[in-house]
């Protein structure tokens, strides 16, 4: 049955006992819990109900009636007590509670349906009221009932308070006529207590780690004052209020709520109590002091005064004296303000856990458990019953949630508007919050029919130098520390304002900053729609001192300290870029408003310092449009230089390599005028990786050698080891692996003990590829894992799972492809999380290697094709070339020409479009496979005969081995002998240079294969067997290449004459089949 929306009866059941059975049966407890499953699935198909989830023993099911639930319920009793459960398990009771209510709906895009909420949550404790083998009712799931419930057993139990909900529940038994004789004892309940809390208008959502740290602040005997503190908003009342009805049971006086809304002085705030207390007050005494009176002789209690911050003068006339003089009175009050009575606890109030803003896939699973979400959720269905959480939608409810910082009054006022706006409509009118955010509630105060009114009543509480010192503030986007508002504020127009820490501290009071204990200090912050109010006055009210002077203050500040966060070498690093990534939202401020403002010079310099920490640690999509607008703003001059060239590997990263050729065509030139070694180097450095990337190594070369005499000529050691990496890496593709290795080996031993982190990272990746290129894989396993570790301190997650995937094909290398797979799958997911979907296609691509290599084909397509989505998502026109091609290779291993074909010639018009032409080679050699599998060998051998040609003209030497791989097998086809031998042993030479060894199997084969066609058996006996002494030839995945070796060699074993020792290699195939079968 499809999952019911609207109004929805829940049902959950659990075995009794089942933990105490789990203890002592241990694995001999699964069948009878499989068995108990298979009894209530088979009853729940029966009555046409939907099973939501099953954890353990547990089942939660949904019916579109409450008849069908009770059915359910009542076929799974039968069917229980009719079953013949072992000895040594006893009758499996099982306890099931029904509610009926409207749920909210979360809807994920593959159909599935959970249902969460207050609705939910009363279900389930209806069911946990319950003992083994009953079943009970809430009111509306008996009334809804009714008709089904003839000629059933009912009884109704009376009125219940359950733990963990407000109000009571009238609890109903119903058991099928054939277990009517059931007796149970009546539910536990506790004895009423007084009180007047008022009866709630909303449900409670959320906030269940409040209520246990409160509730255990009251359980203990200190404190006897809390004061639960936050700005107007955020649920100090609602919370209050719950947290009464949860601690009810613990003050034998009762729990009392008096509201101060109207109090303006100590007699206010006594006549407001006495009210609650249902005692008048006599003219003959101070008010205060008659309360004082009353409390003294009532039981232990609990008093809520609600809205204390406008009389926090009266408070020790009242709640201080009245806690001296009532040993049994606690106090919860709710404020903006502290009160500052000794004694005092606070309880800072924050908003609602909500997701952050999505900067990627937004899934309903994914933001549904946010308390911040399922509020708004609640009150939506309040407005509009239909609304549902769903794939469509949960991105735009993730970012209400994000931009109001999950404050609950600006979330019920956002989900009001949906009576007139859809929510992608209010998020896009949340830029003019104050006026979107306001309710027509006729019940509500004024502070809370608006966001606006609720923050204009505590500005209108603060003095002058409070409310200036906040709006200078607010400058600072992402928080500060104390030393940021010392060197910031200036409230030097205010003959009474304090210092900045003191000024700083009186505006935590009163809840316009909130704190929290870094290990770098106490970092200040506010919330979002504080802040947005305390612009807008910085803006408006110039006598604030929050405009153009203060905000350049701020913007000077943060820029020399990042600059020299980022300029910090060595283990400093790592605190570097703690801070910058700790300060973006700062920065990314100040380079708006420094070019707002028309200092491009400010916002390059801020903009250079933050490029160090996104280069490394992200988000990469910050990059682009961060640098863009500040090159294009600067002047000529280094700076532009710098910014330009840190644009440039921005446009690298998000794989827009002919925008990052355009900017370094512009900025090279420009580098080599401007004065600056330092900035030259850089521009080097970035245009030593373009030319590399669009397939120019000679360039690439050039570009290293010349960095390299930069760094020599000016004393830069960083920059000599990214010369050295930049060489390495345009002569491994040469074909001078060792060479290269030896070189950044030797820049990497020179290097100064201060060489920055990311520096020595990239150098030991760099020194890891080499290694393997020349076949020293263990070597090159245990630098990749260093790598990855350097780059997992430095907090660059996508580094180090590439780091760990190129451990993984190395360990492909020696034989350990379960471990390579696990490792790459585990990147996969890493590199998804870290936003960097091109390493995560590169990992996956990685995956479909492997898979290949293992004969796994059909997997490794499904994979190819994941990749090709993931890139086509990300607009990646690269990798979605890269992707097209493995896809089109693979298909070619399966036999399937047409679908090879149709890829191949994607693949290769994008290439046309990218105009790379070692793309497009490598897409020639799959096409040539395709024309080879249908016969039209003529043609196959002209498109690879151009691929060759091109990789050996580029020094691409990998490559080239593997086109002359295939080139060699066309050329056996066409039985043009003496041509294949010599492709096939270009191919082993061109192997053997790269150091991939474990590559050159095919073409050893077709040599053998050559020579014998050639009649030169001697010759090819003797290759035959120096391959076959190869220890690569006894990894698995070689098994068949080592079968064929042994078959030609003894093809030329009988050309010699030589049947004896043929037929020995003909049983060593057959033996070696037996054992890799696993045949008799």
């Amino acid at each position: 049955m499809p999952p019911p929306r609207g109004t929805v009866a829940l049902a959950f059941t659990d075995i009794e006992g089942s933990t105490r059975l789990w203890e002592r049966l241990g694995d001999r407890f699964a069948p009878v819990l499989a068995r108990h499953h298979a009894l209530l699935r088979e009853a729940l198909g029966a009555a046409g109900g939907h099973e939501v989830k099953t954890e353990g023993d547990a089942f939660m099911v949904a019916f579109s009636s409450a008849a069908d639930a009770v059915r359910f319920a009542f076929l799974s009793q039968e069917a229980l007590a009719r079953e013949r459960w072992p000895a040594e398990t006893g009758e499996i009771r099982v306890r099931m509670g029904v509610h009926v209510g409207a749920p909210i709906v979360v809807e994920e895009a593959d159909g599935r349906v959970d249902y969460l909420g207050p609705m939910v949550n009363r279900a389930a404790r209806v069911a946990a009221t319950a003992q083994g083998g009953q079943i009970l009712l809430s009111t509306a799931a008996w009334e809804g009932a009714r008709e089904a419930l003839a000629g059933a057993h009912v009884r109704d139990l009376g009125e219940f308070r359950l733990k963990g909900l407000e109000g009571a529940e009238r609890l109903w038994q119903a058991m099928p006529a054939a277990l009517a004789g059931r007796t149970f004892a009546p539910p536990a309940s506790t004895a009423p207590r007084p009180t007047n809390l008022p009866a709630p208008a909303t449900t409670f959502v959320g906030r269940e780690r409040e209520l246990r740290e409160l509730g255990g602040l009251f359980t203990a005997p200190a404190p006897r004052l809390v004061t639960l503190s936050g700005p107007g908003g955020t649920g100090k009342t609602r919370l209050a209020q719950r947290l009464g009805a949860e601690l009810l049971d613990q003050f034998p006086g009762g729990v009392w709520f008096a509201d101060l809304t109207e109090a303006r002085d100590a007699a206010g705030v006594a006549h407001a109590v006495a009210a609650a207390l249902g005692a008048p007050l006599s003219t003959t005494q101070p008010p205060a002091r008659q309360v004082a009176a009353m409390l003294a002789f009532r039981p232990p209690l609990l008093l809520i005064l609600d809205n204390f911050e406008q009389v926090v003068d009266a408070a020790p006339q009242t709640a201080g004296s009245w806690l001296a003089g009532s040993p049994g009175l606690r106090i919860l009050a709710t404020s903006r303000f502290l009160l500052g009575l000794a004694g005092e606890q606070e309880f800072a109030l924050e908003p609602l856990p909500s997701p952050a803003r999505p900067d990627g896939d937004v899934t309903p699973a994914g933001i549904a458990a946010f308390d911040g979400v399922r509020l708004f959720l609640d009150r939506a269905r309040e407005v509009r019953p239909d609304f549902t959480l769903t794939a469509s939608n949960a991105r735009a409810v993730a970012t209400l949630c994000a931009e109001l910082d999950g404050m609950p009054l600006a979330l019920e006022l956002a989900a009001a508007r949906l009576r007139i706006y859809t929510i992608a409509e209010i998020v896009e009118r949340l830029a003019d919050r104050f006026r979107v955010l306001a309710s027509s509630r006729r019940d509500l105060t004024t502070r809370q029919r608006s966001l606006q009114g609720a923050i204009e009543w505590s500005w209108s509480l603060l003095a002058p130098w409070e409310r200036a010192a906040f709006a200078q503030l607010c400058g600072f986007r992402a928080g500060f520390f104390l030393e940021d508002a010392e060197a910031v504020l200036d409230l030097s127009g205010f003959p009474d304002a304090p210092v900045a820490a003191d000024a700083v501290q009186s505006l935590r009071e009163k809840s316009f900053l909130r704190a929290a204990v870094t290990p770098r200090g106490v970092r200040f912050r506010t919330d979002l729609s504080l802040r947005a109010w305390g612009e807008e006055r910085g803006r408006t009210e110039p006598a604030l001192g929050a405009g153009e002077a203060s905000l350049r203050r701020l913007a000077a500040w943060m820029t020399g300290r990042a600059e020299g966060w980022a300029e910090a070498r060595g283990e400093g690093i790592i605190e570097g870029l703690d801070r910058l990534s700790l300060e973006r939202e700062n920065l990314l401020a100040v380079v708006e408003r420094a070019l707002a403002a028309g200092d491009p010079s400010t916002a390059g310099r801020a903009a250079l310092a933050l490029e160090r920490a996104l280069a490394i640690r992200g988000p990469w999509d910050l990059r682009v449009p961060l640098l863009s607008p500040v090159c294009a703003a600067l002047p000529e001059g280094p700076l532009r230089v710098r910014v330009g060239t840190e644009l440039a590997r921005a446009f690298v990263s998000s794989g827009r390599l002919q925008d990052a050729a355009k900017v370094m065509r512009e900025t090279l030139p420009a580098a080599r005028t401007c004065g600056s070694p330092r900035a030259l180097a850089e521009t080097l450095r970035a245009a030593t990786n373009i030319t590399y990337a669009v397939g120019d190594q000679a360039g690439s070369l050039a570009l290293a050698r010349e960095m390299g005499s930069l760094s020599a000529a000016a004393n830069l050691p960083d920059v000599a080891v990214w010369a050295a990496i930049g060489t390495a890496g345009a002569r491994d593709a040469m074909g001078e692996s060792r060479a290269a290795r030896e070189e950044i080996a030797a820049a990497l031993q020179t290097a100064p003990a201060d060489l920055p982190l990311d520096v020595v990272a990239w150098g030991t990746f760099s020194l890891g590829i080499l290694t393997s290129s020349v076949s020293e894989p263990a070597e090159a396993i245990r630098l990749m894992d260093k790598a990855a570790t350097l780059w997992t301190r430095l907090g660059c997650l996508h580094l180090s799972a590439r780091a760990r995937g190129s451990s993984a094909r190395f360990q492909l290398r020696i034989g350990a492809s379960e471990r390579a797979m696990e490792t790459i799958r585990s990147t996969i997911d890493d590199l998804r999380h870290a936003g960097d979907p091109q390493g995560a296609i590169w990992s996956i691509l990685n995956l479909a290697e492997v898979l290949k290599r293992l004969g796994r084909n059909g997997e490794a397509l499904v994979r190819a094709r994941e990749s090709e989505d993931l890139a086509r998502r990300s607009d990646l026109p690269r990798e979605t070339q890269d992707a097209l091609s493995e896809r089109g290779f693979i298909l070619l291993r399966l036999d399937r020409l047409d679908e090879a074909e149709a890829v191949f010639r994607e693949a290769e018009a994008l290439a046309g479009e990218l105009k790379e032409p070692a793309r497009l080679a490598r897409t020639q050699t799959g096409l040539a496979r395709v024309l080879q599998g249908r016969g039209n060998l003529g043609a196959a051998l002209d498109l690879v005969r151009s691929a060759l040609s091109h990789y050996e003209d580029s020094g691409n030497r990998s490559n080239a081995a593997a086109v002359a791989s295939g080139l060699s097998s066309l050329l056996l086809a066409l039985r043009r002998f003496p041509e294949a031998l010599e492709a096939a042993e270009k191919a082993i030479r061109y192997y053997g240079e790269t150091g991939e060894r474990s590559l050159d199997l095919p073409a050893a084969g077709m040599r053998i294969v050559a020579l014998l066609e050639m009649a030169k058996p001697a010759e090819a006996v003797a290759a035959a067997t120096q391959s076959l002494g190869r220890p690569d030839l006894l990894l698995p995945q070689n098994f068949e290449h080592r079968c064929d070796f042994l078959i030609t060699r003894a093809a030329g074993l009988r050309a010699l004459g030589r049947e004896t020792d043929a037929r020995a290699d003909d049983r060593a195939v057959l033996d070696a089949w037996r054992a890799w079968s696993g045949e008799p």
